[in-house]
Parts: C-alpha cells; structure tokens; sequence
C-alpha cells in the first residue's frame, strides 16, 4: 500500500537508534540491501506516472496549491485524530466498508495494559535501544494515515494496534513482578476482562 511504502521509510530511519562503532557496517549493509531492493518500484514509479503513489495523492490534503501552513494544521489534527485513546478503544472507524461500527480498533483493557507498559519504558527502560526504536515507530506509526483526508483510517493505521500490543509485554511485567496486591489485582482484571470482552466479541460478530 502507498501507507506502507512511507511507514518503511520511516522505520529504516529509526535503525539509526542502534547505531554504533561495532553495529555501523552492519547497518549501512542493511540500509544498502534495503535501498537496492527499492530500485525496482523506484523504476516502475517513474516509468509509470508515478502509479504507486496515485492513490496516496488522491487521498492526501497536499496539494502544489495547499499552503505550508494549512498542511501542517491538517497534520496535527489529523494525527490527534488518530491516535485519540477514545476512538482506538471504544469506537473505531466509522466506516463499516473497512471496520466493524462500535468496536474499537484496540481492547480497553490491552490500550490500559500498553499505556502502562509506555510509562514503564519511559521510566525505567528509556536507555534501551531496543525501547527507543520501539516508542519511535510508536510515534511514526500514525504519520503516513495522518497525511490523509479520513478520519481514523483504521486500515492505514494496522501499524498502531500492532505496536500497541509489543507494549503489553512490559506493561505486564511490571504488573506482576511485584508484591504489590493492587498490582497483582490490576493484572487479573485486565486478564479476566480481556478474555469476557474476547468471548463476547466472538460469540456477537
């Protein structure tokens, strides 16, 4: 998709987060292999009109007569739009063509799992490589969907949800390593509730 073809862009760059004296062949290797095998849809591209962007520029509030500053309005608002906890959990997309109406795109009680997994990588694993190319991609995730005229695109932001649930790891870890009971009460619920609202989605659609 032409979302895909900008979301990966984006990903290549946040490889720079593990850059290092020892990990700097390695990474211009990647950026080469990666940048040869774009050469292909780079020469379909360009032999083509621009076919593989058409639909994205169909789609996209950029236009050669939109001013800077508008584009950038729309951006931001979009964006908001997208990554609102609201909409995400509790109403998804209202596009029946692309996503089942009422139902949000995330579980409430996986988004509460991942926020918490969020806070507990920004507090105790900020310095982690792996952590920050995490909360990167987390951040980028929405920018392609968020230069598009439709609110909440739920397929063009398949990347969030995805991202949302690597988060679910430390946020479970931090609710069950400790002897805290409210932690520990915290954990069953979001399990039991995930598991009622899991049955009563699959019994219902």
């Amino acid at each position: 998709s032409s979302i895909g073809r900008l979301f990966a862009p984006l990903l290549a760059l946040g490889l720079l987060f593990f850059i290092s004296r020892k990990r700097l062949p390695a990474l211009l290797t990647i950026y080469g292999v990666y940048a040869i095998s774009l050469l292909p849809a780079l020469i379909y591209n360009s032999q083509h009109g621009g076919a593989l962007m058409f639909r994205f520029w169909l789609l996209s509030y950029i236009t050669p007569q939109t001013p800077l500053p508008e584009i950038v309005r729309n951006f931001i608002s979009h964006y908001f739009a997208n990554i609102n906890p609201w909409t995400i959990a509790v109403t998804g997309e209202n596009n029946v063509r692309d996503h089942v109406g009422s139902v949000g795109s995330v579980l409430l009680p996986a988004l509460l799992l991942s926020m918490a997994g969020i806070v507990y990588v920004l507090r105790y694993l900020r310095s982690n490589r792996w952590w920050q190319f995490m909360l990167y991609a987390l951040v980028v995730a929405p920018v392609p969907a968020s230069l598009t005229t439709t609110q909440f695109p739920q397929i063009r932001l398949i990347a969030l949800p995805v991202l949302l649930h690597v988060f679910m790891v430390p946020g479970a870890i931090w609710l069950m390593d400790s002897r805290q009971k409210w932690r520990q009460m915290a954990m069953t619920m979001i399990v039991v509730s995930l598991i009622g609202l899991g049955t009563i989605y699959r019994l219902q659609f």
